[in-house]
């Protein structure tokens, strides 16, 4: 076959996968807006969720069995760290379950694929797709959001003039704040202007103060996040550490004497400061003896709340890497955080946007946002596919300056003969 006509169908091979994966992940994000508008089914979501990670697997396998041998991943090393803490804490969940009740459930099966789903999903992006197509994947993460607040009935003029910067109470407030903060990073790392401002005015409006405040710092500090250098291995190692602590922080914060050092000192009662996380977690220690398996404890404290409280309102566990080690002990949460953090390794916006993830993680619900982790891995998954073209093109250049150099060192030295 010759060499052009082969290329041919290899280009067109490419852009019928890229078409492909762009219909099911568009299908996939508008679906989602539909379904947290109340307009869709959850069955309707999840079956294109569903759809589209089988989808996106079976592009994986496929990008495996085509590739050489020793030809690595975009994303691969990652995706392979998250898959192991999954199937690691699948493990760990089983083996506790199996000890305390002789048997196991299947909740941690689903927890697991919390992990898993995302992590795949990001890999066939990364490895699928071009920088332009990239950039698509991110706005339509983007017009999701849009199309959510065009068909909401919670945004008008009048909820917007009810927002109280000072007081850090919108009825916009929503979890979108955390995948919106991702689309600013990403926008900023792109130098796309408009785009920065438009993900940057929603995050804001959401009005989650961890991201609220984050947003125009990335924007700010654009300059430095574009820069090409990963981060030190020192601080991603300090991340892990912080986080794999950050259950026993929590802990020593909720502790009888430090609420009374809190009320002593700010006049003010820890549970209230709080949002009431302080008595969730002492509703919460009369279930860790029974919730053995990753995913379990808010299963638990929800039925305990509704018996004790007549409600489920304001039930679960509000501090998720808290909850982890409830759940699956120091080993489990040390596994969990350091596949988090060997994600963030590469560069300096993966970096920050996993630092951020685990105050989150610390300090509030995020295992359970699947929308959250999509967006997180896809950004992280791009920001190595970018940086793996940046450094082709070096070499490339590279390659030619040599070539170039060789070339008139023979020129100059014909001459000299000549001569």
């Amino acid at each position: 076959m010759p060499l052009t006509l082969r290329a041919k169908r290899s280009e067109i091979g490419c852009s019928r996968s890229i078409i492909s994966n762009s219909v099911f992940f568009t299908i996939y994000a508008f679906s989602y807006s539909l379904y947290m508008a109340e307009l869709f089914p959850s069955s309707i979501f999840y079956a294109s969720l569903s759809i589209f990670f089988i989808f996106a697997t079976l592009r994986v396998i496929v990008i495996l069995l085509r590739a050489r041998p020793g030809t690595p991943l975009i994303f691969g090393r990652s995706a392979g760290a998250l898959l192991i803490a999954s199937f690691a804490l699948l493990l760990i969940s089983i083996g506790q379950e199996l000890a305390a009740n002789g048997d196991f459930s299947y909740t941690s099966f689903s927890a697991s694929a919390l992990i898993v789903i995302p992590a795949i999903i990001a890999l066939c992006i990364a490895n699928t797709s071009t920088e332009r197509v990239a950039d698509l994947y991110m706005t339509i993460y983007l017009a999701r959001y849009l199309l959510y607040f065009a068909i909401s009935n919670e945004y008008s003029i009048e909820a917007i003039r009810s927002i109280s910067w000072s007081d850090s109470v919108s009825p916009f407030e929503s979890s979108f704040a955390h995948d919106m903060l991702v689309l600013v990073m990403y926008f900023v790392v792109r130098q796309s202007k408009v785009r920065t401002g438009v993900t940057a005015f929603f995050t804001m409006l959401a009005l989650k103060r961890a991201a609220f405040i984050s947003a125009p710092l990335f924007i700010l500090f654009g300059r430095q996040l574009r820069a090409p250098s990963p981060p030190k291995r020192a601080s991603v190692i300090a991340l892990f550490l912080v986080g794999v602590a950050s259950p026993f922080i929590v802990i020593a914060a909720y502790s009888q004497s430090f609420s009374r050092f809190f009320s002593e000192t700010f006049g003010t009662d820890l549970n209230d400061f709080t949002s009431g996380r302080v008595q969730i977690y002492q509703l919460a220690t009369h279930c860790a003896d029974t919730s053995h398996a990753f995913g379990s404890l808010n299963t638990c404290l929800s039925d305990l709340a509704l018996r004790l409280n007549g409600t489920t309102w304001n039930s679960l566990l509000h501090n998720d890497t808290l909850r982890v080690y409830m759940e699956v002990g120091v080993l489990g949460i040390a596994i969990y955080m350091g596949a988090l953090a060997y994600v963030c390794r590469l560069s300096r916006p993966a970096f920050v946007l996993m630092a951020y993830t685990f105050f989150v993680l610390a300090t509030s619900r995020l295992i359970t946002h699947v929308s959250f982790w999509l967006v997180l891995f896809t950004a992280i998954a791009l920001f190595e596919m970018l940086k793996s073209n940046r450094e082709l093109e070096d070499g490339r250049s590279n390659t030619s300056g040599d070539t170039h150099a060789t070339e008139q060192n023979s020129r100059e030295s014909n001459t000299i003969r000549g001569r």
